[in-house]
């Protein structure tokens, strides 16, 4: 499927809606905002994800680090790098909200800058992971973004020792996001509210939050995978029941991805949507 360019300056106009809406601005880090910005991505990481050094370093030499500001309260930040072939794609390494902050909108204003100051440089995609089993980074970088799912990387990182992912595996969904898409491309759309309700379940959260997996149909075009409703409060409950759910999404998602099928939607009560290619 193509679809038409969008302009930078209408990317440009979807970040100044979405400023106007969550009353956030975002600028390129001066030294002070990158030690801010540090010391927030470590308490929301429980571990130090990039220093304040290489966030300035970042900074100065033309990649992408930014702050998420309200005044100079700094809420949010990010940062990233050119990928070869340079000219095509910036990779979004890290990006986060400060904690327990009840600002809706602040992670939207993030993504909409670096949409739109990419488009400014001719650059028109932005690679990142996340770990699909966090239900809410699904629904945001699926539905309300309208990146694509490349592919699922087992132990992306390696083991990880920090306070989110320590015993759980890295396991990640690597995104691709096409900028010069027109903004929220899938939110709301009935073509996928259709194909989501004849989509076979195969795997699916018992009552007792376990994971069940059952065998893909050979003439089903569509299925679902379900997660957890919160796998970060499962993890903190019941790690043995969360590392379960690591195995189970790996298995049923990864033969999918192998064979061409795609992942077209994700909600929270039915989980991801996967059509055949």
């Amino acid at each position: 499927m193509t679809f038409p360019a969008v302009p930078s300056t209408r990317a440009w106009a979807d970040y100044s809606a979405a400023v106007a809406d969550a009353g956030v601005t975002v600028r390129t880090m001066t030294a002070s905002d990158a030690w801010s910005a540090a010391a927030l991505l470590e308490k929301i990481w429980g571990a130090k994800p990039i220093a304040a050094p290489m966030l300035i370093a970042l900074a100065s030499t033309g990649a992408y680090a930014v702050v998420a500001i309200d005044g100079n309260d700094v809420l949010g930040a990010a940062a990233g790098y050119f990928c070869q072939p340079l000219g095509t794609a910036l990779h979004s390494h890290v990006a986060g909200v400060r904690p327990g902050i009840a600002r809706p909108g602040i992670g939207r204003v993030m993504k909409l800058h670096q949409r739109a100051w990419c488009l400014d440089l001719g650059v028109t995609e932005v690679t990142w992971t996340f770990d699909p089993l966090v239900s809410r980074n699904a629904h945001i970088n699926i539905q309300r973004l309208g990146a694509d799912v490349d592919k699922y990387v087992t132990d992306y990182y390696g083991v990880m020792t920090d306070g989110l992912n320590a015993g759980q595996g890295s396991d990640r969904a690597l995104m691709r996001w096409h900028l010069d898409r027109d903004y929220l491309p899938t939110e709301g759309d009935s073509s996928v509210a259709a194909v989501r309700k004849s989509a076979i379940p195969i795997l699916i959260v018992m009552p007792d939050g376990a994971p069940a997996a059952h065998p893909v149909p050979a003439t089903a075009t569509a299925v679902t995978l379900a997660i957890p409703h919160d796998i970060e409060e499962l993890r903190k409950n019941d790690p043995a029941l969360a590392s379960s759910w690591r195995s189970a999404l790996r298995d049923a998602m990864m033969p999918l991805l192998a064979e061409g099928w795609r992942v077209t939607g994700f909600d929270p009560a039915t989980g991801y949507l996967v059509e055949r290619a």
